[in-house]
């Protein structure tokens, strides 16, 4: 149904139009006695249509479409009006007006004549608009779309598109609900999580009733399209009862929610909410916004799998850190490009002194050949097991450690980016081995010495 604000100071003329229009089924009419008071109504309600008579006591129709205009450049403006002279139509279609309409003797012809204007109107301007917002909307994705892709932090990106599909869209209230589990009754729940309202429309993000409601009870219908992949698209008067009244509540006349899946699974949905129009979403727009969700659950995915990552690497982080054995990385061309806390240790030197440098600055080497052996077989990617090489402390001391090596790829078949080695210092087992060596020896001497000893003790004369 077409709505439509007819501005007239003469109250018979305004009760008559208002019911030859309405007669039709076509239209709702709302009157005012004059552009003052249009204007105020306009500010609490849009319309499809203005119709204003030219001469009024406040103001006139150009005067009060100049001020119209200047807040709403595209609902459609018909000048109805008994004057007709040229420079005055001239002005009503230069200040935007889109039909100058002369009131005639006739009121069943004028009013005939009005209502196809009105119809004329209502077309090109549903095409002018279908244009300027198909236009608008793909722009406003494209922007979304790079955010998406590039902001880092996907809860801040995911509020800038928001707050840029919002105004694109010309809807009142867009909103992204997720899905989870309870954990004690493993029930499906939904919680608001990022909101954007046109002004003087009312939040909700910290309404109570949105968080960690059950879906699949409060909202079965909806829950049913939207776990199944699908759109829930309509004006809320056309809803189930069951969920007419929580979408009433919040002032909803029609709305519109897209799924949103991540890997392949429902992790919730972005909702579009108009306060104020019984505004139907065509096609082309509703395809377009389901893009937008998709772009919006590969960012969640990527997050999560960066989260995932990052997760990882702090673990291993912390693991190379701590560990208690020296840890040395190298790349291709043996420079050391890691070293963990037991390194330092081992070295006497900071990591700083050390990364970068070549590997010779920590490995003690006595034998250039078998030197050269290890490094060649650790640049082709072979393992160490069990390898002695000793390492220079920054004092001149010696320690002697066992490596274990192995090589990192950059991907599966790819080429070599390094080694990372795993030492453990036995110079204190060599140490230990080397007194029990020297006390065996000792021992033996001192058997032998006592054999001797013993020898002369019985045998007296064989020492004289």
């Amino acid at each position: 149904m077409i709505s439509i604000l007819l501005v007239d100071d003469d109250p018979a003329l305004l009760e008559a139009c208002r019911l030859y229009l309405e007669d039709t089924g076509e239209y709702a009419v709302d009157t005012s006695l004059s552009a003052t008071e249009a204007l105020i109504r306009l500010q609490q309600k849009s319309y499809d249509v203005i119709i204003a008579d030219y001469e009024m006591p406040d103001m006139n129709a150009l005067q009060f479409l100049s001020i119209f205009r200047r807040c709403d450049p595209f609902t459609p403006f018909i000048v109805f009006t008994g004057r007709g002279r040229e420079e005055v139509v001239i002005q009503a279609l230069e200040g935007g007006a889109d039909y100058y309409l002369q009131k005639g003797e006739d009121p069943k012809t004028q009013f005939e004549a009005l209502r196809d204007r009105i119809a004329g109107a209502v077309a090109r301007r549903k095409s002018e608009n279908a244009h300027v917002r198909k236009d608008r909307l793909l722009a406003a994705i494209a922007e979304c779309t790079r955010i998406l892709l590039m902001e880092k932090e996907v809860n801040q990106a995911i509020q800038q598109v928001l707050d840029i599909i919002g105004p694109a869209t010309n809807q009142d209230r867009i909103y992204i609900f997720q899905a989870h589990t309870d954990p004690k009754t493993h029930e499906l729940l939904v919680s608001q999580r990022f909101e954007w309202t046109n002004k003087g429309v009312d939040s909700q993000l910290d309404n109570p009733d949105l968080q960690n409601m059950p879906f699949q009870i409060v909202a079965p219908y909806s829950y049913d399209l939207l776990h199944r992949g699908k759109m829930v698209s309509g004006l809320v008067k056309n809803h189930p009862e069951s969920e007419r009244e929580i979408l009433a509540a919040q002032g909803i006349i029609s709305i519109l929610l897209v799924p949103i899946i991540v890997d392949r699974k429902f992790w919730g949905f972005i909702g579009f909410d108009n306060c104020r129009t019984e505004y139907e979403w065509n096609k082309g727009e509703k395809e377009t916004l389901l893009t937008l969700a998709n772009s919006i659950g590969s960012a969640i995915a990527r997050a999560s799998v960066e989260d995932d990552l990052r997760k990882t690497n702090e673990y291993l982080e912390n693991l190379i850190t701590n560990a208690s054995g020296p840890i040395i990385v190298w790349d291709p061309e043996l420079h050391i490009t890691r070293v963990n806390r037991a390194c330092e240790i081992l070295t006497g030197c900071p990591a700083h002194d050390l990364i970068g440098k070549d590997l010779s600055v920590i490995f003690h080497q006595q034998d250039q050949e078998r030197w050269a052996c290890l490094m060649k077989s650790a640049f082709n990617g072979e393992r160490w097991d069990m390898v002695d090489i000793p390492v220079r402390h920054r004092d001149g001391s010696v320690k002697y450690i066992l490596w274990n090596s192995s090589p990192i790829y950059s991907t599966a078949g790819g080429p070599l980016v390094a080694t990372i080695a795993l030492g453990l210092d036995i110079t204190e087992k060599l140490r230990l081995e080397e007194e029990k060596d020297a006390a065996i020896k000792q021992i033996k001497v001192n058997f032998a010495q006592q054999a001797v000893l013993n020898d002369g003790i019985r045998n007296p004369l064989a020492v004289i």
